[in-house]
Parts: C-alpha cells; structure tokens; sequence
C-alpha cells in the first residue's frame, strides 16, 4: 500500500489546491488546546528509495509526488512514546529501543525526571543517577529551577521532538516560541484514498525549505501521521531531505490517569516548605 502527499509547485510558491478548512483535526487541536489528550505511538522509518531522495521532477508544472510505502519487511521502529496532558498534569515517556529511556512527570509546578530501562526481564522505573548508579527515589523541581532555556521547552514539553514537529500545526499557538526558522503550516487539501481512510494535508515553506504532513484517519480517528521535508539548492536539486511516519495507537481526548502518578518503586524525596498560614 502506498501512501501519497503531493503537492504543486510553481515558481517556488505553494499553490493551495483547495478551498476548504481541515475539518477532522479540529477535536485533536481541542484537546491539545485544553489540555486533555493520551497519546501512544511508535515512529516507523523505512530505507529512503533513490526515486524519493532525488524527488525528480514529473512534468513542467513541477508536480513533486512524494511517496510512502508500507512494505513488509521494511520498516523498523525507531522510537515509540506515551504522552498525557491533563490539565496542568502532564506525562511523557520514551522507548528509544536501547538503554534507559527518559520519563517527565508534571504535576502543577512540579517537574520529575526519571528514567525507566528492562532489568531481569522486568520493566522498571528509576531516578537519578548517583554514586551508587540509578536511585530509586527522585526529587521534584519547578520552572524556577531551571536555566531560561530548558524553562521554555518545559512549557510544552512532548518528550519527543518527532511528535512535536508532526503536531505543530494542530498546537496552542500561545505554546509555541515563535521564531523565524519555525515553519508556519497551512491546510492544504483533504480526501479520501482507495482504502477508505481519508486524509488532511498541511504545508509550510521557510525559504528553500519545504515541510509537508498529512492526518490519516480511519473515520474520524486520527491514525498515522507522515511528515516530509527537504531543501533545495540554487539549482532546485535537493541537498537535505527527511521523513517520518508516525503510527497512532490511540490518541484520544480522555487523559490515563494512570501515568499522572509516580511510578510504584520511585519514591518522591521533594523536600517542601510549610505554606503559611
């Protein structure tokens, strides 16, 4: 099965090839905006087919046909994640399929780090690192506590930085540090493919740079998300290019309030002052 995002360029500007609004992002960009969604999922990347890294060019319009293939045997699993926003609670969790696999807690100004990793067979949850290795106990700190930077990811943290770009144009603008090297994404066209899912495009353009994601949908399920960029020379060949197809198994507006605690083995060491009376 093949997966298609096309999209038509000319003279180096976008042609928006539909008039309509994306329409089943909509309850997705809610939930992110009022901060209740699950979301489980793993990152599949496949070998980059010659045909697609150099994107030739298929006719005088310059039509750009970039392709996924769903091919058995192909693909692998590069990372896959648990991300939880329940109001001001939020939790995130990877998988990077070696080593210890970094886990962010908040809860109200709260921020816990962990790390979880496979010991004996069994996954287990564990805390900083010491002189004796991983603790099994783990301090909280605030926004305050950390440098200006890392302050502002903590804002609207995804724990994986695939997810955030394959999200970004369904997140809270008043999330996003703007700033010029960010791609500002417009919908672009929706359909239906021969299987029945349907789709919604967006893209963006920052100088000779392209992005492109599309939204599957088995109904009105958000179910995978293909995202594409790459960029182009003087003379139109292109120099950088990436892509990555993301697989949802589930995104929902109802958080799991069971990752919005610490794990059972982490013991909370957060020492807290008195609040006045």
């Amino acid at each position: 099965m093949k997966f298609k995002i096309v999209c038509v360029l000319v003279a180096g500007m976008i042609l928006i090839v539909s008039s309509t609004e994306a329409a089943k992002v909509d309850q997705y960009r809610d939930a992110l905006a009022n901060r209740n969604c699950s979301i489980k999922y793993e990152v599949v990347t496949k070998p980059v087919h010659q045909t697609n890294r150099m994107m030739q060019v298929k006719s005088s319009k310059f039509l750009r046909d970039i392709e996924f293939e769903d091919t058995t045997g192909e693909k692998s699993i590069e990372e896959s994640g648990i991300f939880i926003l329940n109001g001001n609670e939020r939790y995130s969790e990877l998988d990077m399929k070696q080593g210890q696999n970094p886990c962010t807690l908040v809860k109200g100004e709260d921020i816990y780090k962990f790390y979880w990793d496979i010991r004996d067979g069994q996954k287990r949850y564990v805390g900083e690192r010491n002189a004796f290795g991983h603790s099994s106990s783990v301090k909280a700190k605030t926004i305050a506590d950390l440098y200006a930077y890392d302050a502002l990811k903590e804002i609207y943290n995804f724990g994986s930085e695939t997810l955030v770009n394959a999200l970004f144009p369904l997140l809270p603008r008043d999330r996003v540090i703007e700033n010029p090297s960010m791609p500002k994404y417009k919908f672009v066209t929706s359909g239906t493919l021969s299987n029945g899912s349907s789709y919604e495009d967006f893209s963006a353009q920052i100088d000779s740079t392209f992005f492109a994601i599309r939204y599957y949908f088995n109904g009105d399920q958000m179910v995978k998300i293909a995202t594409i960029n790459f960029t182009q020379d003087n003379d139109g060949n292109v120099i950088d290019y990436s892509r990555s197809l993301i697989k949802l198994e589930e995104f929902s507006t109802i958080p799991d309030s069971k990752y919005l605690e610490l794990p059972e083995g982490l013991k909370d060491k957060t020492k807290r002052k008195e609040k006045s009376k």
